[in-house]
């Protein structure tokens, strides 16, 4: 995968971003006998939100599920809840056992009331999950707050074993993988695409933008449009206890746990700390020691049986964030040989995969069913 960028003059599909969605396409291009080149500008594929993000898989966005259908009308957001239900399927299709049903829970009184709307609005739509009030919620499934939905067509799964399975199977297909290999620019190159990097450039007909938070610093269209925000994570010691419920959302879901095999926890969120809730920030190397405090008093309040437990690690990562919440899932306005797969709003584990298989299938037949139109660029002209 360390091969350098200046070996590959040429191919059919480029694609800039070694995380999920990028790494997704790649692999479905190549099995269909497409020449691709895919360019990650870090050491390794599935370093940046990928692998350090709890895997979350969502249906919509990150956002109690009828204030999705409140916004978007109960038409368009049922479109979305099936699109990300569908990926399921293709984490399975890799191999990996995802883990079913996910847990939204209460953090305060007035949130209870949004987790008996979402599940109102669930049912109506054809989707399965179950109201828990306190007493189930602290018995079922070890949490202390206040009320829980659990979704049974939610899931989790960990990026970093799906990236690297995708990895591994798309070389095998033909993909060429460039980790160290920077983009700087991408432009227009009469009916072709050169994406230019610091070690040479690439001439390909199509491009495919899957760098996510990244994408402004490379291509202009998607100022404005795409803004990266920082996420930050710590992990601590439960020792050998095991929770009833090993994923689950709070806080609006902006406040995730996860489980893993070793038996720490992954606690990530809480962004709403600083002032600026993260916006804008690039730096994925630094955690605010203010967030850090939230996440440990979350801690301590959801799981008073590990109040005070060892934090073993802390960590951050930037995700991509649209203008009106929702990705980026097909080609540019107008520009046909420009394709977006990004801007997935910190649900990346719920998008990737299946809007991955959208782009796939829009380069090969010309067509992507299944496409909910409020994912498509041309939205935002």
């Amino acid at each position: 995968m360390d091969a350098p960028p200046f070996d590959t003059p040429t191919a059919d599909v480029a694609i800039v971003g070694g995380g999920l969605a990028g790494l997704a396409t790649a692999l479905q291009l190549a099995r269909e006998g497409v020449d691709v080149v895919l360019f990650e500008a870090r050491a390794s594929v599935g370093a940046a939100a990928t692998g350090r993000q709890p895997g979350l898989a969502s249906l919509g966005v990150i956002e109690h599920h009828w204030r999705q259908a409140a916004s978007l009308g109960e038409q368009a957001a049922a479109a979305l809840f099936g699109f990300c239900r569908e990926g399921r399927a293709l984490v399975e299709d890799l191999g990996l056992r995802p883990s079913p049903g996910l847990l939204w829970a209460a953090d305060n009184a007035r949130e209870v009331d949004d987790l008996r709307r979402s599940a109102d609005v669930l049912r109506r739509l054809g989707h399965r999950c179950d109201l828990l009030d306190r007493a189930a919620l602290q018995h079922n499934h070890g949490v202390a707050l206040q009320a829980g939905l659990w979704v049974h067509e939610e899931y989790v799964f960990d990026g970093a074993e799906a990236a690297s399975v995708l990895a591994v199977a798309g070389e095998s297909a033909g993909v060429r993988i460039r980790c160290s290999s920077e983009v700087t620019h991408v432009v227009d190159d009469g009916a072709s695409v050169r994406i230019h990097l610091a070690g040479g450039s690439c001439l390909a007909s199509v491009v495919v933008f899957a760098a996510n938070a990244w994408l402004p610093s490379f291509d202009p269209y998607f100022v404005d449009r795409v803004t990266p925000v920082r996420e930050q994570a710590l992990r601590f010691d439960t020792g050998t206890h095991r929770l009833p419920t090993p994923a689950g959302r709070a806080g609006q879901g902006y406040t995730q746990w996860r489980q893993r095999l070793d038996g720490s926890v992954v606690l990530a969120g809480c962004r709403w700390a600083t002032p600026h809730l993260e916006v804008g920030e690039t730096d994925d190397t630094r955690v605010v020691t203010d967030i850090q405090a939230r996440l440990e008093a979350f801690r301590d309040r959801a799981f008073p049986a590990f109040a005070g437990a060892p934090v073993l690690e802390r960590w951050s990562w930037i995700t991509g964030h649209t203008c009106d919440g929702l990705p980026l899932v097909g080609p540019f306005p107008g520009d046909p040989v420009r394709v977006a797969c990004a801007g997935f709003n910190g649900n990346q584990p719920g998008f990737a995969l299946r809007a991955a298989r959208a782009v796939a299938d829009g380069l090969l037949r010309g067509v992507a069913p299944g496409v909910p139109k409020c994912l498509r660029p041309d939205r935002m002209l």
